[in-house]
């Protein structure tokens, strides 16, 4: 998940330089210079991808790498969960 997301990364913010081998911890906005825009069209592309809904508080809050996937495995387990229960 960790290389798809770094691929969508790159998709979705072409005129930002998103290197391949992104650290888990860097700053979206301090070393990347991502601003307010480029984290609402990420959240937007990971909405889409995942099939997944994130809201205004938590795109704002999507800082590095890590706080991506912990965001998009929860959300994705949330909806697992959901669905067993559904069918249990």
């Amino acid at each position: 998940m960790r290389d798809q997301i770094i691929q969508l990364l790159q998709q979705a913010l072409p005129e930002q330089d998103i290197p391949a081998d992104l650290a888990d911890d860097t700053d979206f906005v301090g070393e990347l210079g991502l601003d307010s825009l480029d984290m609402l069209t990420v959240a937007t592309a990971l909405e889409k991808a995942y099939a997944i809904r994130i809201e205004d508080v938590e795109w704002s809050r999507l800082s590095s790498l890590t706080s991506v996937l912990t965001l998009v495995r929860a959300r994705l387990a949330a909806i697992q969960n959901a669905a067993q229960t559904v069918s249990a």
